[in-house]
């Protein structure tokens, strides 16, 4: 039986069903309990965006009998579709393995062993519309996410997140964020990023994201917005600051030493030397990532 959602967790479940406008009282029992579905009529549609943004979704829903491409009409739908999303799913493991899930009307594949067989390793992840498998079904989407090592992350670090929701910092910084706390907690398959760099790409996600807002002039340099926010810059001020004094000193460190880190080998006598202090340790960045996270939680 389904538990009440309680611990605020969040999920985001991609799901291609063609009739997916008639099940408001599916959307709206999975909103409770924190999932946001989203929504594609066609396996064509949902599977592109699918494979571009993979890293942002916690789960995959998919219908048996619905269109294969956007363009078709009622009475187009197929079984195919379905095939051709499962094996692309597959297909998609060596990036991010996701668990399959199944919800239908057809009552008869129940009953199909060759359909059950299809669905190998997964024969239990069919679910019935309409009925208490639902309750099942958003409990074992939400326990299967769970495992998803990018999920963890984004619970564990939830706040962090939450300054990075829609396009605040831009489509790049979830994903940007993403990486880093996978570098940071030696997940098995982190990329190899420059996590200063990284740290900095946010930054000026930050930076012109306070201009859109109105919140600091338009044109800034990202050192001169530090240098605002500090109290710093000759050529603005501040009447009164409204930012906290200690995020502002993180966002004006984090610009110093992620500026250095970014243009090594710069003559610049004040230069830090960021990356030839970095030669024995990751300490440094590892502890820049700590301030980009209390920063983000506080802007955010």
């Amino acid at each position: 039986m389904m538990q009440e959602n309680t611990n605020n967790k969040r999920y985001k479940i991609l799901w291609i069903d063609d009739e997916y406008k008639n099940q408001n009282v599916f959307l709206i029992k999975a909103r409770k309990e924190g999932i946001a579905l989203e929504c594609y009529t066609s396996q064509e549609e949902g599977m592109a965006k699918l494979k571009q943004n993979y890293q942002y979704y916690d789960g995959v829903l998919l219908d048996v009998i619905c269109f294969m491409h956007k363009a078709d009409q009622p009475g187009e739908e197929m079984i195919e579709a379905f095939y051709k999303a499962k094996n692309e799913l597959l297909m998609l493991g060596d990036k991010k393995a996701f668990e399959l899930f199944v919800l239908t009307g057809q009552e008869q594949l129940f009953k199909d062993g060759n359909f059950k067989a299809s669905l190998h390793p997964h024969q239990d992840c069919i679910y019935r519309k309409g009925t208490n498998d639902v309750f099942d079904l958003l409990d074992d989407m939400k326990a299967a996410a769970d495992r998803q090592p990018e999920t963890q992350l984004r619970h564990q670090y939830a706040k962090a997140f939450a300054a990075c929701k829609g396009d605040y910092l831009g489509k790049s910084a979830p994903g940007d964020l993403l990486a880093l706390l996978k570098w940071f907690t030696n997940k098995p398959d982190a990329s190899e990023i420059k996590p200063l760099t990284t740290i900095r790409k946010i930054l000026e996600s930050l930076n012109h994201q306070l201009q859109h807002q109105g919140l600091v002039p338009d044109k800034l340099t990202l050192n001169q917005c530090a240098r605002l926010l500090r109290g710093k810059e000759y050529k603005y001020r501040f009447k009164n600051n409204p930012y906290h004094p200690t995020a502002t000193f993180i966002f004006a460190s984090l610009v110093d030493l992620t500026q250095d880190a970014s243009h090594a080998g710069s003559t610049d006598t004040l230069s830090l030397k960021v990356n030839t202090f970095m030669t024995n340790s990751t300490h440094l960045a590892q502890g820049a990532i700590y301030q980009l996270l209390d920063m983000l939680a506080w802007f955010g």
